[in-house]
């Protein structure tokens, strides 16, 4: 018999300090959930095809040696072998937030020439931001289905965009997701998230597991604007439309777990 269910699994490790809030949105989104260690699946190595979505959640993997999410690229290319680029193709999806964004650019998933670097004002930044959604990312990833704008927080400091040549910038431009209303971090054509030629393979800055509930929001309690007043507290927050978006589109795993 095939299997059946949508599984997600988040990645935890060394300074990894997301997985809990990561894992507390695939479930509610419908995913049976697991975290795995990176030392569990060094030492017992896990296929791919046991999962429908994979997430690298935000933190400061490794404590950021050799730059942000670069020692855990190196783990999961040499020591867990996985192919990320295949797996997507199969229709698998992944999701890299923050240190996970900077773990998948590390990888190369988006092209050479794209790399994270230090914000422009050399400071860490922790803040709100409004994003845009890319029209042509909208029709393109899964994750950004019937999203236009969309409010999330930001905590980091090596966000800023870079691409090597201008010409790789025109390269990426279907690649583009999301963009910041204003440039927090200096990033090239205020790029906030980028997802792969499938579309399957999306990794951002902004943090969506951190806007679950509308009260997550700092302007819950002031918001004026709401004829009838504010959301309930425990209703949808914006950022885990991703996650739903991702269990509606996500395919059963291929492979039971053992």
């Amino acid at each position: 018999m095939k299997p059946t269910k949508k599984v997600a699994w988040v990645l935890t490790g060394d300074g990894i300090n997301c997985e809990v809030e990561t894992a507390e949105a695939c479930r509610a989104a419908g995913f049976e959930t697991t975290i795995f260690h990176m030392s569990e699946l060094i030492a017992k190595p896990r296929s791919l095809e046991e999962c429908s979505l994979l997430v690298i959640p935000g933190g400061f993997s490794f404590g950021d040696e050799l730059g942000s999410g670069r020692v855990l690229a190196l783990k999961i290319r040499r020591q867990l072998g996985w192919d990320l680029p295949a797996f997507a193709r199969a229709g698998g999806l992944v999701l890299g937030i923050c240190n996970g964004f900077q773990a998948l650019v590390a990888l190369g998933v988006f092209g050479e020439g794209v790399a994270l670097a230090a914000n422009a004002d050399g400071r860490f930044r922790n803040e709100w931001c409004r994003l845009e959604v890319d029209p042509a990312a909208r029709k393109t990833s899964p994750f950004l289905d019937a999203l236009a704008e969309i409010d999330l927080p930001i905590r980091h400091g090596e966000g800023r965009l870079l691409f090597a040549e201008t010409s790789a910038v025109t390269a990426l431009r279907s690649l583009p997701a999301l963009r910041y209303s204003t440039n927090p971090n200096g990033s090239t054509d205020r790029i906030a998230g980028l997802c792969d030629e499938t579309g399957r393979i999306f990794g951002l800055m902004p943090h969506p597991e951190g806007f679950q509930r509308a009260s997550q929001h700092p302007g819950y309690f002031r918001d004026a604007t709401l004829p009838d007043g504010p959301a309930h507290p425990l209703s949808d927050g914006a950022g885990l439309a991703l996650f739903t978006n991702a269990f509606r589109s996500a395919k059963p795993a291929t492979k039971e777990s053992p």
